[in-house]
């Protein structure tokens, strides 16, 4: 092939590559990846999620389960657990903290006492070389302080001692009391589980005779139809009417009850 037909063989794929259309819209951009935070809107007000046993059917089981977790008796009574707890740990503490206190002291008055009992005898061994050196008023002195300060470490000592007892003491009521609090919880607890289960029992029976007072409602009122032969006087209808607002005024005072024990709004 001689030159003038490569020259035109690459002339003419220039010219198909120039008469190729070129899009006039940008190369795509990666998608951007949202953050965990960016996938939704944080809730205004988010109610942590509920136990699934307490959002299905309320059966008796899940009264009582949702009653030892939410009524109010059992809430002050595991709180009285809490406290008496505390104020073991402070009693202990305290405890602690005292004989520390008190061993300080004792070893601080036994180094006074040390340091005075030296100054006295220092005064005395002056008074028998240099008598003119050493008054009596300064000797008396000497033998005064060492005096008070030999009563106030014994007095330390005696504390000292009796402090573990009363320390002792106090830590003994502080546990008690403590046991006195956990036995009361469950006793508490047993009640309300106790009054669950007869609430629970009252409330379903309440409802069911709504619910059969509301049926007998409904069929007088049918039977009551023009179309029907059946004579229901006004009396009957009235009387079932009072029967139907009687069971309701029951149910919401059953239903109330039991709201109560398994610490819920009775208003809601």
């Amino acid at each position: 092939m001689n030159s003038k037909a490569i020259f035109i063989s690459a002339f003419l794929t220039i010219a198909a590559v120039i008469a190729v259309p070129v899009s006039s819209q940008p190369p795509p951009q990666p998608a951007k990846k949202k953050l965990p935070s960016q996938d939704k809107e944080p809730a205004k007000n988010q109610q942590p999620p509920k136990d699934a046993k307490e959002t299905g059917p309320l059966t008796l089981e899940v009264a009582k389960a949702k009653a030892l977790k939410h009524n109010p008796e059992i809430l002050i009574a595991v709180a009285n657990v809490h406290g008496a707890e505390l104020e073991l740990n402070r009693v202990r503490l305290s405890a602690q903290a005292k004989t520390v206190i008190a061993k300080a002291e004792l070893e601080m008055a036994d180094i006074v006492l040390s340091e005075a009992e030296a100054t006295w005898m220092q005064l005395n061994r002056l008074r028998l070389q240099h008598a003119q050196r050493v008054t009596d008023e300064e000797l008396a002195q000497a033998d005064s302080l060492v005096s008070k300060l030999r009563t106030e470490k014994t007095q330390k000592a005696t504390l000292m001692k009796a402090d573990p007892h009363n320390a002792k003491a106090l830590v003994l009521v502080a546990e008690a009391k403590m046991q006195l609090a956990e036995a009361e919880l469950g006793l508490v607890r047993q009640q309300v589980v106790n009054d669950v289960e007869l609430a629970y029992v009252d409330a379903e029976a309440s409802m069911a005779s709504l619910n059969k007072a509301a049926a007998k409602l409904d069929r007088l009122k049918q039977l009551s139809s023009p179309t029907r032969n059946t004579i229901i006087t006004k009396e009957e209808i009235a009387s079932a009417e009072s029967a139907v607002t009687k069971h309701k005024a029951d149910v919401a005072k059953k239903k109330a009850a039991l709201a109560y024990l398994l610490g819920d709004d009775a208003s809601k």
